[in-house]
């Protein structure tokens, strides 16, 4: 989904996602930063 990309893309920023059909690569993306980074993570910091 696309919140999962945006998760991975923060954690690694040169990551490339490869979908899997058949056994074999069908598609591969590069993950982008998304400019906006709001509701994907939560702060753990209570303050």
């Amino acid at each position: 989904s696309p919140r999962e990309v945006d998760k991975i893309a923060l954690i690694a920023p040169a990551a490339t996602i490869n979908i899997i059909r058949n056994f074999s690569v069908a598609e591969k993306y590069k993950v982008q930063v998304p400019a906006v980074a709001r509701g994907i993570l939560r702060c753990a910091n209570p303050s």
